[in-house]
């Protein structure tokens, strides 16, 4: 994997006022406020270390520019389809921006040689700056020594041959679309180690039955699921290929007939969730578009399911488990996409914190 320096504009943490407002604002006033000199830019070309503390564990990740063609020629592999008119939008921001705002994020299995370069560099140079969110500390190491920049180049070219989308897919299409007319030096993007990275599930709230009733709903979920009550109430599920459900106020274990996962292949609890349950039950054919159909981030945990679910009204709910990260690397390497609102990637990196001029 080609990992290449870029010109780093940083925020002047000292002389922003209302940080999380301007974090927030960023994406839309990059200009207005690079014209008020909230951003320093770099004297030097560099990569950057960022390393983002929270109370459940940390990460530890390079920020470069992928080369373009490492994308194109799917070295750097997605697990999403992409949507061309937010890339078409995607594109007009960075055309009236001159820069990136935030880094693709970008995983591969871990490297010792490369954690341990990263461990060592902190401990031994001096830190650029810092950003507090809450219980996450964000902080950020300056690498523009040439030959630390070459160690780094080498153990990614000798150790990566390629990198997985985690969050990020629209920004990716869309820059490589910008940079077919536009001089730029890649794709700004962080790397982060597969086994630093935290993967929740998204749930879902089911409005309306669909003209059956819960007695229909559950014979006809015995064709595709074995079922069992939870007698102790909610619960999240406890393994892959196996859900919990809430069905007139009553809790349920789901767990898929081995018949519906055929070996060799890749079966996700998203997929047959939309295959066997939400389509051909519930009449669900369109999950991105369906009003019916309620996303709820699985980091909230079973007490943000539950809030979700409105009382007195028939609705289902579907408690999911997250995927694994080796899944997500085999769908990427077959070329196939996971269904929409598979995987919340965590943490989050805020528009704003590393810039890239163009």
């Amino acid at each position: 994997m080609q990992i290449k320096p870029f010109t780093i504009e940083s925020p002047v943490t000292d002389v922003i006022g209302n940080r999380l407002d301007f974090f927030e604002r960023v994406k839309q006033d990059y200009p207005d406020f690079a014209a008020k000199n909230y951003f320093r830019r770099l004297p030097d070309e560099g990569l950057m270390l960022y390393r983002i503390q929270k109370p459940t564990g940390v990460l530890r990740g390079v920020v470069g520019c992928a080369a373009i063609r490492e994308y194109t020629e799917n070295r750097i592999k997605g697990h999403e389809h992409t949507i061309r008119k937010e890339e078409d939008k995607q594109v007009a921001l960075l055309r009236s921006r001159g820069s990136a705002i935030k880094p693709i994020l970008l995983t591969y299995p871990d490297v010792p040689q490369i954690n341990e370069w990263v461990v060592r560099f902190e401990a031994e140079q001096p830190l650029l700056f810092e950003l507090q969110f809450g219980a996450e500390q964000h902080r950020f190491w300056a690498v523009t020594d040439v030959a630390d920049i070459k160690q780094l180049q080498k153990m990614f070219a000798d150790y990566v041959p390629n990198s997985y989308i985690a969050d990020g897919h629209h920004r990716a299409a869309s820059t490589a679309l910008f940079a077919q007319g536009n001089n730029i030096s890649g794709l700004l993007s962080l790397w982060a180690p597969a086994s630093q990275l935290e993967i929740w599930a998204f749930h879902r709230v089911i409005m309306g039955y669909n003209r059956h009733t819960p007695a229909t709903i559950l014979a006809a979920l015995l064709d595709v699921c074995d079922i069992s009550s939870l007698r102790t109430g909610a619960e999240l599920p406890g393994r892959a290929h196996q859900m919990t459900m809430c069905l007139d106020n009553k809790w349920y274990k789901l767990d898929w007939k081995t018949d519906l996962m055929p070996q060799n292949s890749i079966n996700t609890d998203v997929a047959l969730l939309n295959t066997h349950i939400l389509g051909p039950i519930l009449g669900i054919t369109d999950v991105r578009s369906d009003p019916r159909v309620r996303y709820v981030e699985g980091i909230s945990g079973l007490s943000g399911l539950q809030q979700k679910i409105p009382t007195g009204k028939k609705n289902i709910a579907f408690a999911m488990h997250p995927i694994s990260i080796t899944d997500i690397m085999q769908v990427a390497d077959a070329g196939l996409s996971l269904p929409p609102k598979s995987t919340w990637f965590e943490p989050r990196v805020k528009n704003g914190v590393i810039v890239y001029p163009f």
